[in-house]
Order: structure tokens, then C-alpha cells, then sequence
């Protein structure tokens, strides 16, 4: 091979191992990359923009689960044009805390921390791709800026970690090698499972776990995925993209906190324990975000760029010149509310443009009625000029009592929200809300009752003597929206317990409607439903999906 060209300063004395991941190492009298710099090379690298914090403002005082609403201003001439559903990314960090625990659990190899490493232009190992290329970075920055440090531990990371114990002359680097060993041995999957898979560990808490077990710094590489950036869906429709005023960009987040744990137990001389960590990675970035705003700290521009939404989770097309739009069907846990004022302020613009809608449905759960309504006034607003039909509020931990003598915040938006929403007393979750027979068209009187759901449930009311269209279940109307007026639907909250139970309650209603003619619990005299049905039920959903006209927005 003909000889390598290298910056001026590279020492061809490097480590081995750091040259296989396409690494290098530089001089010790290089000068370490500034702030500036290095945050020059960040924003490259993710092709992001910068901007400033305007404010971080708490929604929810005295909620049980701290949810705050963030507002960016984009540098003069930076301009992203978006619709409802899309999101931006934000390009977090680990904390100090974190970063500095790591570096005393890696083996640097005489290297110093802040030691500046060259990843050259050619990178041979697959882990090193998503580096910036030909750009100096020392340890810390790698740890800070790029490595996942809190991804599940994989029984391939064990296999990776396994060989980096220090000298087998101490008993305790003796017993945890010889227990990792096992763990990744194929007899000893049932154990991995008991105690990594079941306790979803982390690769931190492995290292806190087997703690004589240093990684090098070339290795942490391979162990840790890279960091990604963090998606958050946009509020507000997209404005402020004309002239030459700052663009302005609205989220919300969920701080989510970790409290100290006690050990998991103990293998064979080994205590299985946690990482203690306060904050997940972002939100402990966006912590640390909002604690330096609120102190007038001096703080470094925030990285963000611009992130369509690939599931096409999009508000439906609309017929500007037809007063018979589709229904839209938005349902929300949490912070997955943010998107659909999004979708609802776009829809207000529509009707104030001559567009005419079917109908505008919103279920949305969150834990207390007294706390953690988000964005009370834009909902009640929704519903007062008619943008918003109806409004179904559950609460999983603690429901609106309305003789209850609890102290109700006195803000009247939240008072006439309620007076106005379905409060079903039975239902914690939106999915309870959507079959059973409790949650009635309570909201809006007979005589306000929207037009199709009426006339379809005509034959229906007058068969069961039901003399109010307020007894019209929720699992009939939204059956009769789906199923006969074409509804869209769109769901937005986590994928592991709100996004499949949702999913689930869909395939019933469609298979108590298709096999009984009502989706209500109570009209099909509570038969369990025969695996066919539910077959039935599964296939309808399934070609909802395929029409695009249910669209998830979920996350983990």
C-alpha cells in the first residue's frame, strides 16, 4: 500500500485499535476545539440550523408528571415551512453526570479525556459511520455528543463487554467475567432473560453491574448505538414564514424522571444494580436547557432541523368548495394532544374559507382533571366556534368530581372546558371511553347534536324508545363515523400501552358493528366476540390502514 497522507500534526504512533475504527490519534499540543467550533462541526453534521430558547413554560403546576411547552426562535433568514403532524429534532447530548461516570468505567489507554482524536475521511468500521468524518474530537465530546449511552443491553453487547476485563488476579474480575461469560453462553439465555431482559437494563447499568469491566475508548463504539436526535411534534400550525421576522417554533415535552432503586438482587456473587439516573436524555438535556434560561446562565445555541413526518401522519385533504368533508376522529394521551391543535387550527382556517365538515371528534386522556388538561383554552375555544364538535376527557388517576369540595384551579376556561366536555366517571383510558355504554353524547343537547350522527341513529333511537340523542353510546357514533360517513383517523401517544390498546378497541367496535349492527357493549347484550368476528373486526382495520385512513403517531 502507497503511503498515507495525514493532517500536519497527526502522530503515526497511535493505538491499533483506535486506527481500526478509522480513528487517529493527534499531537497533545493541538489545540482543543473551542465551543464554537465543535458546535460548527455538530450543526454540519446534522445539517440542523440554530436558534434561541424564548421560554420554557410549565403547563401543568402541581401535576404529578412535570409537562413543559417550549418556545424556539429560529436566526433571522432561517425559515421551515411545515404542515400539521410534522416535527422537529432536536440534537440533544448526554449530561455531564453521565459522561464523566463513563469515563471513569473506560479503559482510556493513557489517553486523556480531552485528548483530541482525528476520525479520518476513510472509516472502516460500519460504528464509526455516522461520526462527523475528518473532524478532531476528544473522548468526552464523543461520549456527550454521540454515544446512546442509556440503550437496552443486548446480549450482543455482553458478548462485546466480555472482553474487556482487567486481570483475572482479582476474585471479584474473576466471578463477574465468569457470570458474564454465562449470561452469553447459549445455556444461558433463561438467564439473561430473568435478569437483563425482564429488568430492561441498560447498557449503563451493565457497566454499573459488572464494574470491573473497563471498555476502551474505541470500544465503546461498537457497544453503544449512536445517539439520535430527538423528534418532537410541532403545536402551532406553521406561520411567521413570510418577511423577515424570527420564525417561532412551539413543542412540548414530558420531563421523565428516574428515582433511585434498590439492587435487583444476586448471581452468583454478583448484585445486579441500576445506573442511577434523574432524567431521560433529552429531557435531562432540556432540564438543563430550562434551568440555565430561568438563571440567566450564559448557554450555547440549540441545534434543531426539520423532520416531515414519513408516516404521512398529515391532517386529511380538504375540499375547500364541499360542506361534506370527511369526519375526523383525533385521539390523544398526554403530550400526543400537541400535533391536533395543529390539526384543529388548520381546520378552523378551512371553515373560515368556506370549507364545511361532517364532524370533528376528540377523545383525549391524561392522568388529573384538575392538572393536566394541556392547553385548556385553545380546546374550549375549538369547541365554541364550532371547530371542535365533540370532546371526550378521561383521566387514568384522578376523574372531575363535580360536587367534589378539591380545590379546582378558578382558571374559567378550564371551568366551562369541563362543563362542556364527556367526563365518562367509569372510563380512565380512551380506548374504556370508546365502547363503553357510559360515555354519552353529554356535551351537546338533542337538539345540537350533529346532523349525520343524528339521522343515522334516527331508526335505531326510535326502536330502543331512546327519546334523547344524548343516549347514543360513543362506540355506535363512532362506528356510524367510520364505517358509513368515511371518517379519517388519527392517533397520537405511546407505542407500547395507548397505541395498541387503541388499535385493539377499534377491532372490537368494528366487529360488534359488523357482527350484531351495534358497536355498543350493552346492545349486543355483552357477548363475547368469536374468533371469526374478531378476524373480521382485525381485516377492517387492517384496510383503514391500507386506505390511510387510520395513521398512528407513536412513540417509546
Amino acid at each position: 500500500a502507497g503511503e498515507e497522507s495525514y493532517p500536519k500534526g497527526y502522530m503515526r504512533s497511535g493505538s491499533a485499535a483506535l486506527s481500526h475504527y478509522g480513528m487517529k490519534l493527534v499531537e497533545v499540543d493541538t489545540a482543543p476545539l473551542s465551543v464554537v467550533e465543535f458546535s460548527k462541526i455538530l450543526q454540519n453534521h446534522y445539517c440542523a440550523d440554530t436558534c434561541d430558547v424564548s421560554s420554557v413554560e410549565r403547563l401543568n403546576e402541581g401535576g404529578s408528571k412535570a409537562v413543559y411547552k417550549v418556545i424556539l426562535c429560529l436566526k433571522e433568514g432561517t425559515k421551515f415551512v411545515y404542515t400539521p403532524g410534522d416535527s422537529i429534532s432536536l440534537i440533544c447530548s448526554n449530561t455531564d453526570d453521565d459522561v464523566s461516570w463513563l469515563l471513569d468505567h473506560t479503559d482510556l489507554e493513557g489517553i486523556s479525556p480531552d485528548q483530541p482524536l482525528l476520525i479520518s475521511k476513510e472509516q472502516p468500521k460500519k460504528s464509526t459511520s455516522g461520526l462527523p468524518r475528518n473532524a478532531c474530537i476528544s473522548p468526552r465530546l464523543l461520549i456527550r455528543h454521540f454515544l446512546e449511552l442509556h440503550a437496552p443491553a443486548s446480549r450482543r453487547t455482553l458478548n462485546l463487554l466480555a472482553n474487556h476485563f482487567n486481570s483475572d488476579t482479582c476474585s471479584t474480575t474473576r466471578v463477574q467475567k465468569a457470570l458474564l461469560h454465562q449470561l452469553i453462553a447459549r445455556e444461558g439465555v433463561p438467564l439473561y432473560n430473568r435478569w437483563i431482559r425482564d429488568n430492561n437494563m441498560t447498557i449503563m447499568d451493565i457497566l454499573a453491574t459488572f464494574d470491573a469491566c473497563h471498555p476502551t475508548v474505541a470500544a465503546l463504539l461498537d457497544i453503544f448505538p449512536l445517539l439520535r436526535p430527538r423528534a418532537y411534534s410541532l403545536v402551532d400550525e406553521c406561520t411567521g414564514c413570510g418577511g423577515n421576522s424570527h420564525q417561532e417554533l412551539t413543542f412540548v415535552y414530558t420531563r421523565v424522571e428516574f428515582c433511585a432503586t434498590e439492587d435487583l438482587g444476586t448471581v452468583h456473587g454478583v448484585t445486579f444494580r441500576r445506573y442511577l439516573r434523574r432524567h431521560g436524555t433529552c429531557t435531562g438535556w432540556l432540564e438543563g436547557l430550562r434551568k440555565s434560561l430561568t438563571s440567566g446562565s450564559p448557554r450555547d445555541d440549540l441545534l434543531v432541523s426539520f423532520r416531515e413526518n414519513l408516516n404521512k401522519f398529515h391532517h386529511p385533504s380538504v375540499d375547500i368548495s364541499s360542506k361534506e368533508n370527511a369526519p375526523l376522529i383525533l385521539i390523544a394521551a398526554g403530550t400526543g394532544i400537541a400535533p391536533f391543535i395543529s390539526f384543529l387550527q388548520y381546520r378552523r382556517r378551512q371553515r373560515q374559507q368556506g370549507a364545511g365538515f361532517q364532524s370533528t371528534w376528540l377523545l383525549f386522556g391524561c392522568r388529573d382533571s384538575y392538572f393536566d388538561i394541556l392547553f385548556p383554552t385553545a380546546l374550549l375555544n375549538f369547541l365554541q366556534d364550532g371547530t371542535l364538535d365533540h370532546l371526550c376527557l378521561c383521566f387514568s388517576r384522578r376523574p372531575f368530581q363535580a360536587d367534589s369540595d378539591a380545590s379546582l384551579p378558578s382558571a374559567p376556561h378550564l371551568r366551562g372546558l369541563l362543563d362542556r366536555a364527556c367526563l365518562p366517571q367509569k372510563c380512565k383510558y380512551v380506548q374504556e371511553c370508546m365502547l363503553s355504554a357510559d360515555c354519552r353524547m353529554t356535551a351537546l343537547g338533542a337538539d345540537e347534536c350533529p346532523a349525520d350522527v343524528a339521522t343515522a341513529f334516527s331508526e335505531l333511537s326510535m326502536r330502543e324508545s331512546v327519546h334523547s340523542q344524548q343516549l347514543l353510546s360513543h362506540a355506535d357514533q363512532l362506528a356510524h363515523l367510520v364505517m358509513d360517513c368515511g371518517a379519517q383517523i388519527r392517533v397520537c401517544g405511546d407505542a407500547k400501552g395507548m397505541g395498541p390498546a387503541v388499535a385493539s378497541t377499534w377491532v372490537e367496535l368494528f366487529a360488534r358493528r359488523l357482527a350484531t349492527g351495534s358497536a355498543c357493549v350493552d346492545r349486543s347484550k355483552g357477548q363475547p366476540l368469536l374468533p371469526e368476528e374478531i378476524k373480521r373486526g382485525q381485516g377492517y382495520l387492517a384496510m383503514l390502514k391500507q386506505e390511510r385512513r387510520y395513521i398512528e403517531d407513536v412513540w417509546r
